[in-house]
């Protein structure tokens, strides 16, 4: 579930506002105990616009996960602030960024507590020159923090602390108006 708020539309400057709750539930008992999570997310980004070209965004990010079966990390809370930028560079490509800076603190059953930091984000290109074709790049770098992208059999269910770097490559084709 999803709501987002936005004031100004075109013009220097606009603000938007997101709440998110996410649910996910497995019924295998040997994944539901590890992986069953309550997620709710709430953030406010400020974006300054100097053109219709160029956008440049900045803001808080909350987080807070909880896993009902788990006993270690079984609560878990972000804060984030993130900085973006868009950019498109000529009618043929455009350019975006995500910088994420992440304290996150994990609480087990008990009560005890633990905190990390860390820096996530993603850079992404797209070039579409004349024709049917458009080709992409992107590079992430991601923490478990980024909940909800591991799967059942993901990295999240066996360890609680890692990083997944991520380059992609990629080609569009759209051959007719119906069919890419």
């Amino acid at each position: 579930t999803n709501l987002s708020v936005q004031y100004g539309k075109s013009g220097l400057w606009s603000v938007v506002g997101t709440l998110d709750q996410n649910d996910l539930s497995y019924s295998l008992p040997s994944v539901r105990t590890q992986n069953n999570a309550e997620q709710s997310s709430q953030s406010v980004r400020v974006y300054y616009s100097p053109s219709d070209l160029l956008r440049f965004g900045v803001g808080p990010r909350f987080v807070k996960t909880d896993y009902p079966y788990r006993t270690i990390n079984k609560k878990v809370e972000d804060t984030n602030l993130d900085f973006s930028s868009d950019w498109r560079v000529t009618g043929l490509s455009s350019l975006n960024a995500l910088l994420s800076l992440r304290d996150t603190k994990y609480t087990d059953r008990n009560g005890q507590s633990s905190s990390k930091d860390s820096v996530t984000g993603s850079l992404g290109w797209v070039y579409t020159p004349r024709g049917a074709v458009s080709y992409s790049a992107n590079v992430s770098r991601k923490t478990n923090s980024d909940r909800f992208n591991g799967g059942v059999a993901g990295l999240a269910s066996v360890t609680t602390d890692y990083i997944t770097n991520t380059i992609g490559l990629g080609a569009r084709w759209q051959t007719t108006a119906k069919v890419t």
